[in-house]
């Protein structure tokens, strides 16, 4: 089960991909071979048992771009495409989960994007079927590596992991990237409280409430639905000295359609220290 991201067309794209290169991996090691070309290079890295799930394992995706290059993170925004991941041939998997680091927010020629540049880890947790044998993966991942004009690379990634082995000398690498990781669920120190949907003066509007213990800095949401919908920037309202903030966020849909109550959206809530990703449900305005 892998969280779904909400397509966007891509602009100044250009008519082909990247070859498509197998990096296979000798038996039970924890990293591939890296997938090089001359805009990005891949591998995929398996950190061991998850330090939070007694019963999962950690890999990662690890993408590096070179100068001035970037690509995009699950949802692109107004303009891209986003990477596209198929794990058929993964074995010895129940439930496999991409996670996703904080992307940078770019506004160009009044076009806002969520971009990842340098380089980027996404966590895969797997919780193998069988904790005495290894898990076979194996992924064929599409992504934009994108300047002046997006190429699409692709690349097939191949690991066979122990689900009890442990690579300590990954630890640097997944450790730091955990700064840029929003937490999921709500907590005494910053929580996503609610979602109301408003529909008034011919404005449909999604109203988001989060709170923290501490104050929050220029603050920004990111708001994901099912296809279609999108969401112009948020107006911020705080009150308990910045601590309880207010989003209400602007949609279209090309069908005119609504997001109703009892529908899921995505929100993420961060700014500069805090950061939370939570899977709402849309309440009716209160």
């Amino acid at each position: 089960m892998i969280k779904a991201a909400v397509a966007r067309a891509c602009i100044a794209l250009l008519p082909f991909f990247g070859a498509a290169v197998c990096a296979s991996s000798s038996a039970h090691a924890a990293e591939a071979a890296w997938v090089m070309n001359e805009r990005s290079s891949i591998r995929v890295v398996a950190w061991g048992p998850s330090p939070d799930e007694p019963d999962a394992i950690v890999l990662g995706i690890h993408l590096r771009l070179q100068p001035g290059w970037e690509t995009y993170w699950r949802t692109p925004g107004d303009a891209g495409v986003p990477p596209d991941f198929f794990f058929d041939e993964t074995e010895n998997v129940d439930e496999l989960y991409v996670d996703w680091p904080l992307p940078e927010r770019k506004v160009q020629a009044g076009m806002t994007t969520y971009v990842y540049k340098d380089e980027v880890l996404l966590p895969v947790t797997i919780y193998p079927h069988e904790a005495t044998q290894p898990v076979k993966f194996r992924m064929r991942v599409t992504y934009a590596a994108c300047r002046e004009v997006c190429t699409l690379e692709e690349a097939d990634l191949a690991l066979d992991v122990m689900p009890s082995a442990k690579d300590a000398k990954l630890t640097p690498l997944f450790e730091k990237n955990k700064a840029r990781m929003p937490i999921l669920e709500n907590t005494p120190e910053l929580a996503i409280d609610r979602v109301n949907g408003t529909d008034a003066d011919g404005k449909r509007r999604l109203e988001v409430v989060a709170r923290s213990n501490t104050a929050f800095v220029n603050p920004q949401i990111i708001i994901e639905a099912a296809p279609g919908f999108a969401f112009k920037p948020a107006t911020v309202a705080a009150t308990m000295e910045g601590r309880r903030l207010v989003l209400r966020s602007e949609y279209t849909h090309p069908n005119n359609l609504a997001i109703g109550e009892g529908e899921t959206v995505v929100v993420t809530v961060f700014d500069a220290t805090h950061a939370i990703e939570r899977i709402m449900l849309v309440y009716p305005p209160e």
